[in-house]
Parts: C-alpha cells; sequence; structure tokens
C-alpha cells in the first residue's frame, strides 16, 4: 500500500506490472519486441520524470553516459508506440494504493474540479492550434481535472483543445469514476440542468454550489427544494 516513503517504489512495482502486460497499450503487437535501449520500462519512467525543459536537454539528464544517449528522433519513434491509456491505467492503479486515506468525518470523499490551460509546443498540423488573435495561432489544451483535497492527488483528468473545450461534458465523463459517498465542489462554468439530473440519479453524491449558482438554478421551480 502507498504511503509517503515508499511511493516511489509502489510506481516502479506499477510499471513493472503494466510493462509485463505492455501490448495491451501498443499499437501493433510487434511493438516493443526488438531489444533496444528504450524499452518499454525505460520510455515510461523517462516520460514521467521529465521536468519541463527541452527534449534534448531531457534526453541528457536520462542519459548522461556517452554510451547511453539516444536521440530525440529514436525517442519520439518510441514514444509513438505508446498509447495514452498505459498512463492512465499506472495513473489509476497508482491512486488504488493509497493507504488509510482521509476522508470527512471518516466518511466522505472531498473533491473538486476544476480546469487549467496548458501551451504545448507549436505544431501547425496539431489538433490543438488555437487562432483566438487571428493573427499569431499556438497549441493549447484544457485540461479539467478531479482533484481529492483531503488526501492532495489527483484522481482524474480529462484534456481537450482549447478550441473545442467543454466543461459541462467533461464533468459527465468525471461522474462514472467518482466514488461513493463524495462530496463534490465546483465554479459557476461547470453547473448545467443536465449534470444536475445525472447527479441526483448518482447514488451517494452531493453537490456543492456557490450562492450563485443556486440562485440561478432556484429561479426553475424544479430546483427550488435546493
Amino acid at each position: 500500500m502507498l504511503n509517503p516513503t515508499n511511493s516511489l517504489s509502489v510506481l516502479d512495482q506499477i510499471i513493472n506490472e503494466t510493462v509485463s502486460h505492455i501490448h495491451d497499450y501498443t499499437h501493433s503487437p510487434q511493438d516493443f519486441t526488438r531489444k533496444r535501449k528504450l524499452t518499454a520500462g525505460t520510455m515510461i519512467k523517462t516520460m514521467l520524470n521529465m521536468q519541463g525543459n527541452s527534449l534534448n536537454i531531457e534526453l541528457f539528464n536520462a542519459f548522461p553516459g556517452i554510451d547511453e544517449q539516444v536521440s530525440a528522433s529514436a525517442f519520439e519513434q518510441q514514444k509513438g508506440k505508446l498509447k495514452p491509456d498505459c498512463f492512465k491505467h499506472i495513473f489509476h492503479q497508482f491512486n488504488q494504493q493509497i493507504a488509510n486515506a482521509q476522508l470527512l468525518d471518516h466518511h466522505y470523499h472531498v473533491l473538486a474540479i476544476d480546469g487549467s490551460d496548458f501551451d504545448l509546443p507549436w505544431n501547425p498540423t496539431s489538433k490543438y492550434v488555437c487562432d483566438f488573435s487571428k493573427n499569431k495561432p499556438y497549441c493549447q489544451m484544457y485540461v479539467n481535472t478531479l482533484y481529492d483535497l483531503l488526501n492532495k492527488s489527483y484522481q482524474d483528468c480529462i484534456s481537450q483543445p482549447k478550441t473545442a473545450m467543454d466543461e459541462r461534458g467533461s464533468v459527465l465523463a468525471i461522474l462514472d469514476h467518482l466514488p461513493d459517498d463524495s462530496i463534490v465542489m465546483m465554479d459557476l462554468g461547470y453547473p448545467s440542468f443536465n449534470l444536475i439530473e445525472n447527479l441526483n440519479r448518482h447514488q451517494g453524491v452531493a453537490l456543492s454550489y456557490s450562492s450563485q449558482v443556486r440562485r440561478q438554478y432556484q429561479r426553475n421551480s424544479k430546483f427550488a427544494r435546493w
């Protein structure tokens, strides 16, 4: 089970377990079958250890030895073999290992949902291209995250192109991963009648609204009971 002193060891075990059936998360059963410097396990650990520098600097820091060095091209080719689901699996497996999770009144999960913009390297063919200024396009994604406030851990995330961001739609997808007996907080951009109805049908979930949101929806008699 996960605790602050063994978190890296637990993560290493989860990565090794994932690598043992890596073809569940590759585009072809032939991927990662040949012996190379950049094995599936090395690729996963290298990507998780990256700190926002240029790719060449990250690779130099990860493989400083002359005999260890790999090219950016080789790294990109190996990275392209992995599906995003590989990291999603590791993420959820890691969260499931938390020992003695803190609960409000020993019963309730306290969660928050919010979104953030993330700038990406420029790629004119990317689905993340934005051109709001009409004269200087750039790449940006919008990420909606589910955060456990008491245990200080991210529980889920959904990324979208900034030009197609859909906060309300992302919340509906996140609902599938909410544990029972959850208190969820979110800001004004998320609530909708569709969301409220979905939450009414989701057992053991309470939604916290600001007074402004409450007033907005109380205008409809259907929700006067709030």
